[in-house]
């Protein structure tokens, strides 16, 4: 594909309807962060000095991105402002608050709260804080986790028109330093879709590591592919709850994607549900999101009402993101759809389950 560079007809016309007056500023050279991905940078902004300081971020496109990127008919950078608006107009909880657009050298920036310093990701990389807490703080951690990630993608699939990110990943999600999960943030809609009810797709974007199976092999994605990554990503979360390193949760299934991967997972799934009662209900709902069938895995908000469900049963004190938003009416139809697990189902389970 021919390299192109950003033209500023492109721009322009990429920030026609919301372009704001932004005030933030790169910090002094000392206090400057950033963050790169494969097409763009994220840079640390603040408005203001001293304590009363704002901080937010600033992302743009790197130099040479395709010219699918840049195009006015394929602009994914006039779809991810469309998003970010539409997302922060409607004030939806964990994610990003969008501040504004500029236009500075030929260059589209934009600006958007909050800034975090580390990524989920970040926490995989370097989980020993994790492991420092009691095992009963760190099954509170990953549980509040879940709940507040599968309420945002359930706010996102509520919207109309409805959006789906495309690329659900650690890296995508910020979480700050004290792993409150109040402080938890999709970010990265660079490859987000606005969807009809009924929308699907046959574009092969995301990241391979966590695309669910039915995409990997070329066929049309619905939302459903947004739980499969969202179940991988609880997986990690819940081998770490275990004690097991995201490292070595990763040679276990042999570093494969995860689709690539399943009956692994599984294994490895159902062996900390023997031996960990805590986890064994929580390891009950993951494997519905990560069925190798699209029609077969749990719908978003029945994830969430399950996860609620678990944390009461487990009298486990959730900080935030136990109601759901008001659901649509226009709702996704749906030929499947997995039965919610009681409160006596749970007890049961708790009480020690035997998987063959």
């Amino acid at each position: 594909m021919r390299l192109t560079r950003l033209q500023p007809s492109h721009i322009q016309q990429t920030v026609s309807d919301i372009e704001k007056e932004v005030t933030y500023r790169l910090p002094p050279a000392p206090s400057r962060k950033k963050k790169e991905g494969g097409q763009a940078l994220v840079e640390y902004v603040v408005n203001g000095t001293g304590k009363k300081a704002l901080a937010a971020a600033r992302r743009c496109l790197k130099d040479g991105v395709s010219e699918a990127m840049v195009s006015p008919e394929k602009n994914l950078m006039k779809t991810e402002l469309d998003i970010l608006t539409q997302v922060s107009n409607a004030k939806l909880k964990h994610m990003p608050s969008f501040i504004g657009s500029i236009v500075c050298k030929d260059r589209l920036y934009m600006y958007y709260a909050p800034w975090h310093d580390y990524t989920m990701q970040d926490r995989f990389n370097s989980p020993l804080e994790f492991f420092a807490l009691a095992k009963d703080k760190r099954l509170e951690v990953i549980l509040g986790a879940m709940i507040c990630l599968t309420h945002s993608l359930t706010s996102l699939c509520e919207l109309r028109p409805s959006i789906r990110h495309r690329d659900i990943k650690p890296d995508n999600i910020l979480w700050s330093n004290t792993m409150d999960d109040r402080t938890l943030c999709f970010i990265d809609s660079g490859v987000a879709k606005q969807c009809t009810s009924t929308s699907v797709s046959d574009t092969y974007v995301g990241t391979m590591q966590y695309m669910a199976p039915e995409i990997l092999k070329g066929k049309s994605r619905s939302s459903s592919a947004e739980i499969f990554s969202l179940g991988c990503i609880f997986t990690e979360l819940i081998a770490m709850a275990h004690g097991i390193t995201p490292a070595d949760y990763a040679n276990r299934r042999k570093k494969h994607e995860f689709a690539r991967s399943l009956p692994r997972i599984t294994d490895i799934m159902q062996r900390i549900a023997r031996d960990n009662e805590q986890l064994a209900a929580l390891i009950y709902t993951c494997l519905k999101l990560i069925s190798s069938e699209p029609n077969e895995r749990i719908l978003i908000h029945e994830v969430h009402a399950e996860l609620v469900n678990i944390a009461t049963t487990l009298n486990i004190r959730v900080q935030c993101c136990t109601e759901l938003p008001e659901l649509a009416s226009e709702s996704e139809p749906s030929s499947h759809s997995t039965p919610q697990t009681s409160e006596e189902d749970l007890t049961d389970i708790l009480a020690g389950i035997h998987i063959h």
